[in-house]
This record gives C-alpha cells, sequence and structure tokens, in this order.
C-alpha cells in the first residue's frame, strides 16, 4: 500500500497491470463467444445427430461483407453457410436431394432467420454454394446435411480475424506499445 512518505513507481504498477487486463480481455472475449445453451431447435434429443433432412435457402450479396455470428465477415462467394446449433467453423456436406449435387461448406453463422419464408429451413448457404449446388432460381431446395468434421477451431478463427483487423497488426499490439512508451511524471 502507497502511503504518506511511500514512493509508487505508476510506469512499474501499469506495466504489471497489462498482461492481466490483456487476459480479461480475451476472457471477455471468449465467453462472449460461447455458446448460449439453447437447445436445438431441429428436434434432437440427447447427442446432436450427424444427418438431417430439410430445405436449404441461400443469402446473398447483399450480406457480402457484414459481420456473422462468429465475428468474421461474410463472404457470398465463399463455401460458407449459416446453422442454428452446429458450433461454428463446423464442416457439413450439403446434398441437393433434387438433382444429386453435393457442395462442403463450413458454419460460420447462426441461421436461418425467423419468419415464414424461414419454415423448414435448416441451413442458408451463401450464393456460392448455392451455384454450386445448382438452386439459385428454386431459391429453396430440399436437402441433406452431413456433419464431416465436428467442431474445427473457432477461436482462433475470430483472434485471426481480430489481429488481421488492422493490416495484420495483432489487436494486442498497440496497447503494449502504449505501456511501454508510458512515461510517469
Amino acid at each position: 500500500m502507497a502511503g504518506p512518505g511511500m514512493d509508487v513507481d505508476c510506469c512499474v504498477l501499469v506495466k504489471s497491470v497489462a498482461p492481466l487486463a490483456v487476459l480479461v480481455l480475451i476472457a471477455a472475449l471468449l465467453i462472449g463467444c460461447a455458446s448460449t445453451g439453447r437447445t436445438p431447435s431441429i428436434g434432437t434429443t440427447g447427442s446432436m445427430p450427424r444427418t438431417w433432412t430439410g430445405l436449404a435457402s441461400y443469402y446473398g450479396y447483399a450480406f457480402h461483407g457484414k459481420l456473422t455470428a462468429s465475428g468474421v465477415p461474410f463472404d457470398a462467394d465463399a463455401m460458407v453457410a449459416a446453422h442454428p446449433t452446429l458450433p461454428f467453423g463446423t464442416v457439413v456436406r450439403v446434398t441437393n436431394l433434387k438433382n444429386g449435387r453435393s457442395a462442403n461448406v463450413r458454419i460460420v453463422d447462426r441461421g436461418p432467420g425467423r419468419g415464414p419464408r424461414a419454415k423448414g429451413v435448416i441451413i442458408d448457404v451463401s450464393r456460392r454454394a448455392a451455384q454450386v449446388l445448382r438452386f439459385i432460381n428454386d431459391g429453396r431446395v430440399r436437402v441433406r446435411l452431413e456433419v464431416l468434421s465436428p467442431v474445427a477451431a473457432r477461436v482462433p478463427t475470430q483472434l485471426n480475424w481480430l489481429s488481421s483487423r488492422s493490416g495484420g497488426e495483432s489487436f494486442d499490439r498497440p496497447l503494449k506499445r502504449a505501456i511501454s512508451s508510458a512515461r510517469c511524471a
């Protein structure tokens, strides 16, 4: 404790608290990205099934560049999709039951959105995936989903995006620079 007649080196204090502040920031980010604990909306009991059958729709360029629920910008030209419950990073094979074409997509968002148009839709794929599956003109199509890789690295994807926000500079580097250049009066 500092009191009358005791000197406190504020630079040492700031430098010793900074790593803790970075850890608290990362912990808050991870907690914010954690699952909400809601039950799957596709009628599962116990563990998640590895296959589903239902409708697929697609979302296109109106969402291009906007942030997804996983924190990465949506790319309408990438092989990505939105699913209500599968962990981010999961790779899923989507098979168009009308023509037999299939495509592998990575879950990067939550969806489909609610409303009458979403009734029966179990996955929203990117425009590019819809082109590969050949249902752009139909808008929706009956599909089978198969989980290929249960959980890919969700958090590193989000942290990589954070670190690339400022031209590849680590998101904690500006904080470290500010702390190292702090001068006490």
